[in-house]
């Protein structure tokens, strides 16, 4: 099954980054035996403490209590939140200025409405009425000022990709915001669903000299408008959320009133607790975990296409022999894909290039397919000599697709002529050794996730060079025009095309191998209803207001 994995900090030059899932992931932790988890966490024979044989028209009755096993959050302040494990807290806490629909279309949230401005520079959003902060302030612009300024000022969490085009925040009145950018920016709605608002009233209450924006108390407390407030927390162990019973969207009969998320490191023992009744959830499934699980008694497998390319091979671009295109395209060719659907159970397809067919506006390609003889030809047209250069892939520890697609690497290239070799590393120090290209290893696995449904950041943070995750250092600077130009672009018509000719580009260009793109499948209890898998959180955030619970 999946290894268990952990966040870890990413740094390239001087600035840092928080990588998960998109990502870097570390090696999971220690291994908690599955009696003590199980003890630990069980308040009975079922994740729900309260409610079971209780019925309000079928509905289990409040206190309705569920129990997520995941792992410990980096931060719980969403301004800082960049890992999985954290946008589980972040996003039941706090509301973003919009929400999207699982297309990708954008829709009111704390915002009512918006429109932009002719030039495409300033965006107006009128926002909410009659919502209030946990402390109990109303929100209005200002919240959102001090939301996105604050993170800009101080380059925190997202900030930097999320954020980079805008340049401030207008108040013009309470109930109006304008999002000022310094060029047109067709996706900042996209962007904009990833960043939950704080109180400002809530800064200027805890900042300190040293802590002007109050980080350091966000990261223990709550302060936001969103479906749940922060109850205990205890770090590395567990933390509960409590109903906002004064929540803006209202609530339905069997909604959760306190979610106990539970921190624990082991995969084996998540899946047990899900299987047993002791929680509800948890995230990352193996498929087979997932199928057998989902497919007992008392559990419904939903499955979703999502656009988590799971996992890739980076070519390391500055490095022989990869620093030619044409043995590039030959370990294309030379990978077995079919053995990596194999690891899968036949629950993936063979991606086309960088982004998924399915992604909204991606370019069309054909699966690649495995061709020895085709790459043997690339690679005697080449004229490198791959005695002369042999391959060090490094696989990060603690996660069991890493070692698949490193082996099934080995034997691939192998068999087309390559010398290789596998080195794994903790994810720390793999990361270490990523922000120095002449000294990174010659190919590097890795997992890319969308992060947004806005294309520019899906490419711009794999292809471009200042990417966070660029670690096959690829720089062409075509590809880079063409992303500048569709991300400020006002003609979706244009911007699309600026898009699909960058995929090509990228696609010809050959920098890495895109080994699967894996179906996220889910065993859901029958008696839990309202699930939605995200498909930008990395696939496996978990939204716990949408969740009702049936009387059992």
């Amino acid at each position: 099954s999946r290894g268990p994995a952990l966040g870890i900090t990413a740094r390239r030059g001087r600035r840092t980054r928080r990588c998960r899932n998109g990502r870097i992931l570390a090696a999971g932790a220690v291994a908690v035996a599955v009696s003590v988890a199980l003890a630990a966490c069980s308040s009975g024979n079922s994740s729900s403490a309260a409610g079971s044989g209780s019925s309000s028209n079928g509905w289990a009755t409040s206190p309705v209590r569920l129990v997520y096993a995941g792992l410990a959050p980096t931060h719980i302040d969403p301004r800082q939140a960049t890992d999985l494990d954290s946008f589980t807290v972040t996003r039941n806490l706090y509301d973003p200025l919009v929400w999207s629909t699982d297309q990708g279309k954008p829709i009111p949230w704390l915002a009512t409405s918006w429109h932009v401005s002719a030039d495409g520079r300033a965006t107006s959003f009128t926002l909410r009425q009659g919502v209030k902060f946990t402390d109990g302030s109303t929100f209005t612009s200002a919240d959102v000022k001090e939301t996105i300024e604050g993170m800009i000022a101080t380059k925190a969490g997202q900030a930097g990709s999320l954020l980079s085009g805008v340049t401030g925040v207008s108040t013009p009145n309470p109930q109006t915001a304008v999002i000022n950018t310094s060029a047109p920016d067709p996706y900042l709605l996209a962007h904009l669903t990833r960043i939950g608002i704080v109180s400002a009233a809530g800064v200027k209450a805890h900042r300190t000299a040293s802590d002007p924006r109050a980080f350091t108390w966000f990261d223990n407390n709550s302060d936001g408008t969103g479906p749940y407030v922060l109850g205990t927390y205890t770090k590395g162990s567990s933390l509960q959320l409590m109903k906002n019973k004064q929540w803006w969207k209202g609530w339905q009969p069997g909604s959760i009133d306190q979610v106990v998320d539970q921190f624990v490191p082991d995969t084996a023992t998540r899946v047990e607790m899900v299987q047993r009744g002791t929680a509800a959830l948890t995230e990352t499934w193996s498929v087979s975990d997932a199928e057998r699980v989902g497919k007992q008694s008392g559990f419904t497998l939903k499955t979703y296409s999502t656009y988590d390319i799971d996992p890739l091979l980076t070519l390391n671009t500055q490095k022989p022999p990869f620093n030619n295109k044409l043995v590039r395209q030959a370990a294309q060719d030379a990978f077995n894909y079919q053995a990596m659907l194999s690891y899968w159970n036949g629950q993936a397809t063979i991606p086309g290039g960088p982004m998924p067919n399915s992604y909204p506006g991606a370019a069309q390609f054909p699966s690649y397919a495995q061709d020895l003889a085709k790459a043997k030809q690339l690679i005697t047209q080449s004229g490198v000599n791959l005695a002369a250069n042999p391959v060090t892939i490094t696989v990060i520890a603690g996660v069991a697709e890493f070692s698949v697609l490193g082996t099934i690497a080995q034997q691939s290239l192998t068999a087309a002529g390559f010398k290789v070799k596998l080195q794994t590393l903790p994810g720390a120090q793999a990361l270490a050794v990523l922000g120095k290209p002449q000294q990174a290893a010659n190919a590097t696995t890795l997992i890319s996730s969308p992060f947004t449904t806005d294309p520019t950041l899906f490419l711009g943070n794999f292809y471009l060079p200042t990417g966070s995750f660029n670690f096959s250092y690829y720089n062409n600077p075509k590809v880079n025009s063409l992303i500048q130009s569709a991300k400020t672009s006002t003609n979706p018509g244009s911007a699309t095309s600026d898009i699909q000719q960058a995929e090509q580009i990228i696609r010809s260009d050959a920098p890495v191998i895109w080994a699967a793109l894996p179906k996220t499948l889910v065993p859901v209890p029958d008696w839990l209803v309202g699930y939605q898998p995200s498909f930008t959180d990395f696939r496996w955030t978990a939204y716990f207001w949408p969740l009702r619970e049936k009387a059992h």
